[in-house]
C-alpha cells in the first residue's frame, strides 16, 4: 500500500497589492499602439518588396527621386 503524504501551501497576499486602473489602462495603451505600429512597419515592408520585384529597385529609385523632387 502507498503512503499518503499531505502537502499544505499558504500564500501570503499584502493588501497594497491592488491593481491600480491607471497602471492597466496605461500598459493596455501601450500594447495596442506597439502592436499598430507593428501592423504598419510589416505593411510598409511589404509594399516596398512588391514595389521591388514588379519595378525593379532601379526604377523604384528613380520613381522616388522624382516624387521627392518634384521633376
Amino acid at each position: 500500500m502507498k503512503a499518503q503524504t499531505e502537502l499544505s501551501s499558504s500564500v501570503h497576499v499584502p493588501l497594497s497589492s491592488q491593481v491600480e486602473p491607471g497602471a492597466e489602462c496605461s500598459r493596455f495603451v501601450l500594447n495596442v499602439g506597439l502592436g499598430l505600429s507593428a501592423l504598419i512597419g510589416i505593411w510598409g515592408l511589404s509594399c516596398l518588396i512588391y514595389g521591388l520585384t514588379i519595378n525593379g529597385p532601379l526604377t523604384l529609385i528613380r520613381q522616388f527621386w522624382c516624387a521627392v523632387t518634384g521633376t
